[in-house]
């Protein structure tokens, strides 16, 4: 039993020590970021025009702050292109309320003739594209629930110009509102997820920045046509022709928006069955996750098994294992928080958690290790989800079919994330 024991220990520092060290990098790269908010625009070479796409389907809860505040970046050429998912979309009374008479650089149109081989989301964004005009060289994405700042833009498009760049995207940062237990779990998957998505080079199609002949030379528009998710399918599109993902620090975006628990974990596994149907990259995220899980399991299970075997050693050696997880868990999404909240102040935007929320840190921290483990089971064999009201079943790879469209559906009131 001893033997064993230490053999539980061995592995959990090993996946201790490769988990700090992800997550070191990923703060120190967002800890090296700078920005004076105080400071004028910088004086840059002239910015090539672009085009802001938003794809709707039903209000986001802060849409309308999203709305202004794409009105008021700092760039100075670009339009705001909106794809609406139907003339009956109860969006509309947000968009209205939102943009006032001020639609100068604004055009909204509303989806025509969704593929049945996408999902809804990619028909929008590929009508978009292929409707702009040939003065735009740069197109950004924006989802509803991101809220963007002034210097979000420019943030996005300076590093297009290096070589090799395919893709600009940051990543949202939720940040809690209430002592609402699906919120907590969402916001402490998010923190591995960041630094997963950061290690492994994924895209976060909600906010990102392509040139538009990338689009064009890696076949964007048609692989969109065939896909559930849009973020993947970049990624997957932009390793074929050997074109790199860049993230950019200054592209973290708060999200306040709550969710309940059986909610966040629909949502995650529409999540992990998106990337899944784009190909085997997903593997390593479960893999990591899992991996996690299984040995905090075997080593509870050793320490019980050595508290009723009365192996005084064994004890410890679990309890080493298990303190040595969790006290490297709680370190790292500290550090983290601490580093993105230095980002998000140098936005003008502050995230301070209501002082509730950290009696409820511990708990929430071990929920999630019971929540995401349990959702990514289910979506392995999932082969059928749902995305704002509409089924999608998937086959295989780039093999989905959309099960009857229908237009959104009012809801009385929108107060969590629309899943």
């Amino acid at each position: 039993m001893l033997i064993a024991a230490y053999i539980i220990l061995a592995v959990v520092i090993v996946l201790v020590v490769c988990q700090t060290a992800a997550v070191s990098a990923f703060v120190w790269q967002l800890l090296r970021f700078r920005r004076d908010p105080a400071a004028p625009p910088p004086q840059d070479a002239p910015l090539p025009k672009a085009a802001v796409i938003l794809s709707l389907r039903g209000p986001d809860p802060y849409l309308h702050v999203t709305l202004q505040a794409l009105q008021e970046l700092d760039y100075p050429d670009y339009e705001i292109h909106m794809i609406v998912d139907s003339e009956s979309d109860p969006v509309w009374e947000d968009i209205r309320r939102a943009l006032g008479t001020n639609e100068s650089n604004v055009v909204t149109k509303v989806l025509r003739n969704p593929a049945p081989t996408c999902s809804l989301k990619c028909s929008a964004l590929a009508q978009a594209v292929r409707e702009l005009g040939d003065d735009i060289e740069v197109v950004a994405f924006v989802d509803g629930d991101a809220v963007p700042h002034r210097d979000w833009l420019r943030d996005l498009v300076a590093p297009l110009s290096e070589p090799g760049v395919g893709v600009v995207t940051g990543n949202r940062w939720f940040v809690p509102r209430n002592v609402n237990w699906g919120t907590l779990v969402r916001y402490f998957w998010n923190v591995g997820a960041v630094v997963q998505v950061w290690l492994n080079g994924i895209v976060w199609a909600g906010s990102m920045a392509m040139r538009r002949d990338v689009i064009d030379r890696i076949g964007l528009l048609d692989a969109w046509g065939r896909a559930l998710s849009v973020d993947a399918t970049i990624c997957r599109q932009l390793r074929k022709h050997n074109l790199r993902v860049q993230f950019a620090p200054g592209v973290m975006m708060a999200n306040r928006e709550d969710i309940g628990l059986k909610k966040f974990v629909g949502w995650v596994q529409r999540q992990l069955v998106a990337a899944k149907s784009c190909g085997p990259n997903w593997r390593i995220v479960a893999l990591h996750a899992l991996s996690l899980t299984g040995s905090q399991l075997a080593a509870f299970i050793m320490l019980l098994a050595a508290l009723l075997t009365g192996n005084a050693n064994a004890v410890v050696v679990a309890l080493c294992a298990i303190v040595a997880y969790w006290s490297s868990a709680a370190i790292s999404t500290l550090a983290t928080e601490f580093a993105v909240r230095r980002v998000l102040r140098g936005n003008m935007d502050q995230a301070s958690w209501p002082r509730a929320a950290w009696v409820a840190f511990v708990p929430a921290l071990a929920l999630t290790h019971i929540a995401y483990p349990y959702a990514l089971l289910g979506a392995y064999s999932q082969r059928r989800v749902s995305w704002r009201g509409v089924d999608y079943v998937i086959r295989g790879v780039n093999d989905v079919e959309m099960c009857g469209y229908q237009p959104y559906r009012k809801q009385s009131d929108v107060t969590e994330s629309v899943v």
